[in-house]
């Protein structure tokens, strides 16, 4: 069994990104849930489950972090192949152009280094 199915990365990924929502002042804005990055997602999961790092044998990410081992690189790679293949339905995934981007910080002392695109997901809304 994978270590994705194994940890029911699936469901962990899914709850964590039903918890992203509009600020009360947007809410029902026709442009619908906000989009995170890999590396907010990433910081959800292991917020939301803190031995999960060590569990799947990664780091969190960001910048310094060889891509085999990070856990913000791990989930965007498993979501974009599970998405491709159409068996993650409810969950879309776009890039973002890092033309002009020389970092983003986020929380936990997680850097990104702008490479050429950076992934971002977010649950569907319900039709």
């Amino acid at each position: 069994m994978s270590k994705w199915k194994q940890h029911q990365m699936e469901d962990e990924v899914r709850r964590a990104l039903a918890n992203v929502n509009l600020s009360p002042e947007k809410a029902g804005h026709k442009f619908g849930r906000p989009y995170i990055t890999a590396y907010q997602l990433a910081i959800i999961l292991s917020e939301n489950n803190p031995d999960l790092c060590s569990k799947l044998e990664k780091q969190l990410g960001g910048k310094g972090t060889d891509k085999h081992h990070s856990l913000s690189q791990y989930v965007a790679n498993e979501l974009s192949v599970r998405i491709k293949n159409e068996e993650i339905l409810d969950i879309e995934g776009v890039f973002l152009k890092t033309q002009d981007i020389v970092t983003l910080e986020f929380t936990h002392d997680v850097v990104s280094s702008a490479t050429d695109t950076i992934s971002l997901f977010r649950l569907k809304d319900e039709a």
